[in-house]
């Protein structure tokens, strides 16, 4: 079975390490490279080649929506599907214009990511698809551990790549309460590590903050 080459291009290193460890489950899929900012993305696809980038629009030094000018000119084969918070019909025809391939939100089940990869790579989009996510996008948090507001608030936010002083910001409390929430977060989930707490917050379409 051939590999989906995937490269994953989002500011937050937690994001990015959370859909890493969720896409790792998919054997058809392997990454072969991550990026922080635009410029990064396209260095690295200079020398790793891929069939799939996954693409933020908010990024430093240059942003996902600028890198897409220049992606579809240079790396004509590559298919490029943009995962953001902001989702809408508007910004799908934008970025179609721009010349990525679909638009997924963040947060929607990483099945629903497989598919519109797939859906890519056998007929050149899924824009289709992107428009039916879209017009679905609102989403309901799957809650059987019976977290509290504050926790799934946090656990919003962290899904999202987000430090605990950002949060406690957010929230108006102490750091050492956000660490609190998340150890009662591990304790009620059985979750393990950090990137299992943001795939966790991925996987269940945590989309609170």
């Amino acid at each position: 079975m051939e590999k989906m080459r995937i490269v994953i291009a989002d500011d937050h290193a937690m994001f990015r390490q959370g859909l890493r460890e969720l896409l790792a489950y998919f054997p058809e899929i392997t990454i072969v490279g991550e990026a922080a900012n635009g410029e990064e993305l396209l260095q690295l696809l200079s020398t790793r080649p891929a069939d799939i980038v996954l693409v933020d629009i908010r990024m430093p030094i240059m942003n996902g929506s600028q890198a897409i000018d220049i992606l579809h000119v240079r790396f004509p084969d590559l298919k490029i599907i943009v995962v953001s918070a902001d989702a809408n019909l508007f910004l799908l025809e934008e970025y179609r214009k721009k010349g990525a391939h679909g638009l997924i939100p963040k947060g929607c089940d990483i099945e629903m990511l497989i598919e519109a990869m797939k859906e890519t790579k056998k007929h050149g989009d899924c824009l289709a698809l992107s428009k039916s996510v879209i017009q679905r996008s609102a989403l309901v948090f799957k809650n059987p551990f019976n977290l509290t507001e504050k926790e799934m608030q946090v656990l919003s936010l962290t899904s999202k790549g987000h430090a605990n002083k950002y949060i406690a910001d957010v929230l108006s409390v102490a750091e050492s309460t956000v660490e609190s929430h998340k150890t009662k977060i591990y304790a009620k989930t059985g979750l393990k590590t950090p990137g299992e707490l943001i795939a966790y917050g991925i996987n269940n379409s945590l989309d609170l903050l």
